[in-house]
């Protein structure tokens, strides 16, 4: 606890009431990410109980979107390379992810969405972006992009993984890498839902390891997971799946998939609440 004031607040409800966020939710995410300062110190704790004088700043959001900051999280953690690197975004939207691979150095983004009008205007107006709106993920490929990609991310919702995994072997170099946000919800069915959100954890794994599978059906080699250390909007555990086209990487176990998943349930514990 910071101070010695008998009026202290979590910190993640201290953050709404004084302004700096309209939601817990969203006041979270900012902590978590580390972006809020107490008396000039980092606290990435949403439940620290805070003194309602003490001084606090919050640094500004320098991305277009929420996607990115996942990415950005999830890269600290995986070694996909984007210098001089072409990538393709599926599911761009704002263009959260292709920020990151410009940021990181990527040579050429292809920006694809099955919707319009949705990218941003300075990712839009970036030189190193094609943009490609109105797009089905699922009948992408190298005819319509004319190149094959070293990169390929993906943020799709309302619909498999498993269906975009043919589109990706189909864009990707024999080398290449894939990035894939696996959201639970829109793997499984909706009797596993509770208000929309995938509780019984059995579920997630089931729902990784029929990607991981798939994957391999198509000649990808998933070679790591990891979690995303933002949930979902409405507060879904999800995970980033580093995918391969080379043979030369060993797949993951489903060992090491329940590992990540109870690493998930210990790093968001509460947030379900």
């Amino acid at each position: 606890m910071l101070g010695d004031s008998k009026m202290k607040s979590r910190l993640d409800k201290l953050l709404v009431e004084k302004g700096f966020c309209r939601t817990r939710s969203q006041a979270r995410d900012i902590i978590r990410l580390g972006r809020v300062k107490i008396n000039g110190k980092v606290h990435v704790k949403p439940g620290t109980l805070i003194n309602h004088n003490c001084d606090i700043s919050v640094e500004r959001r320098k991305y277009v979107n929420r996607a990115a900051e996942k990415l950005e999280h999830a890269l600290k953690k995986l070694s996909i390379v984007f210098e001089s690197r072409t990538v393709c975004d599926i599911g761009a939207s704002t263009g959260g992810f292709t920020q990151v691979a410009l940021i990181h150095g990527a040579r050429k983004v292809y920006a694809v969405d099955v919707g319009k009008d949705q990218l941003a205007d300075e990712i839009r107006k970036d030189k190193r972006v094609v943009v490609l709106e109105r797009v089905n993920a699922r009948y992408l490929s190298r005819n319509l992009l004319g190149e094959r990609v070293d990169v390929v991310l993906c943020d799709v919702s309302f619909i498999s993984v498993v269906k975009v995994l043919p589109a990706i072997r189909s864009i990707l170099k024999s080398d290449g890498n894939a990035l894939v946000l696996v959201k639970p919800q829109f793997e499984v069915g909706p009797e596993y839902l509770h208000h929309g959100l995938v509780q019984d954890f059995s579920k997630h794994r089931e729902a990784i390891m029929s990607i991981v599978f798939e994957a391999l059906q198509n000649d990808l080699n998933a070679c790591n997971i990891v979690t995303s250390d933002l949930p979902g909007a409405n507060g879904n555990f999800e995970y980033f799946l580093h995918l391969s086209s080379s043979h030369e990487l060993n797949i993951i176990t489903e060992e090491k998939v329940i590992e990540v998943i109870n690493a998930a349930r210990k790093m968001h514990r509460g947030e379900l609440l």
